[in-house]
């Protein structure tokens, strides 16, 4: 016999005792490895985030869709609002400018002639503005004036008050030119680049009515400081005023203050009349004309025939 033992049977496992844990059953080898794979999701089958943020978008683009179009179309009435207003705006600015520039060309251009026979031959209007008389040249006036301040421009209108007021002076009617005047300042106030026509405009106006003292008041607003706007013209109508009222030594003054801020050898607004006055009352303070005299002039060769 040989000693070899045989080998033992495998031992059945034991039975399970009481308060064990039950291990896990370990899946057997599977041969077939298509099965396996199947049974894995399939790549096509997996979530993608860049589809499913398209999705999200869509539906809440869905959702707000009629909120998104609301606001477009409010948007775009605001738009065409604004649109709207402002080109009505310039066509009403427009128009009253039109009517600004006729009242004015009437006022300052309009002549009296035979309309008739200048229109018999021409097709186009003439360059100046033509009336048979004085009464149609007024009536056209007014009628233009009205006109502009019939309409919704404002600026056009202040300004037509000037018009007015300058149309009241032709015809010498100074209590109306002096309330369209205190009209313009009423609505713009003396920070209007134009205020200084209206206020020298009441000074005249109440020349014009005999109120001397009234007229020298106005024309106080006017002179400002040394080197302000429109003081030369302030000083020369002041300095006339009181000679008016035969207040000469003040009159004389003032003219002297002229040609002291204001050089009589130089151009400023008054210079003819201030050296005119100054002629007759002190003929000392004026200079000669430039060119009329001193050294280089004709004074200073004799004259033409001085040698």
């Amino acid at each position: 016999m040989s000693d070899d033992v045989p080998p033992e049977p495998p031992k059945a496992p034991a039975p399970p005792q009481d308060g064990d844990v039950p291990a896990e059953r370990m899946d057997l080898p599977k041969w077939n490895r298509a099965r396996v794979k199947r049974a894995q999701p399939a790549a096509d089958d997996a979530p993608d985030g860049f589809q499913q943020g398209v999705r999200a978008a869509g539906r809440t683009a869905v959702r707000r869709g009629p909120l998104v179009f609301a606001g477009v179309a409010a948007i775009a009435g605001i738009i065409g609002g604004t649109i709207w207003w402002t080109r009505h705006k310039a066509e009403a600015t427009a128009a009253s400018t039109r009517l600004l520039a006729q009242s004015a060309a009437w006022r300052a251009r309009g002549i009296v002639e035979d309309v008739d026979a200048i229109m018999k031959e021409r097709k186009r209007p003439p360059p100046l503005p033509i009336a048979r008389d004085e009464a149609e040249l007024d009536a056209n006036v007014d009628a233009a004036i009205a006109a502009l301040m019939a309409g919704d421009d404002s600026s056009a209108q202040h300004l037509g008050l000037l018009v007015r007021a300058a149309e009241s002076f032709e015809r010498s009617d100074f209590a109306a030119a002096q309330a369209s005047y205190d009209e313009f300042l009423t609505k713009v106030g003396d920070g209007h680049l134009l205020a200084f026509i209206a206020r020298e405009g009441i000074a005249l106006a109440r020349e014009g009515q005999g109120d001397l003292e009234g007229a020298l008041a106005e024309l106080d607003k006017l002179m400002g400081a040394e080197g302000d706007f429109y003081r030369d013209q302030a000083l020369w109508q002041r300095a006339r005023l009181l000679e008016q009222l035969g207040r000469n030594d003040e009159a004389l003054a003032l003219y002297h203050q002229y040609a002291t801020e204001y050089p009589l050898d130089k151009a400023s607004m008054a210079k003819a009349a201030v050296r005119e006055r100054l002629g007759e009352l002190d003929p000392q303070a004026v200079p000669p004309e430039p060119g009329l005299g001193g050294p280089g002039g004709l004074g200073g060769l004799g004259g033409l025939g001085g040698r």
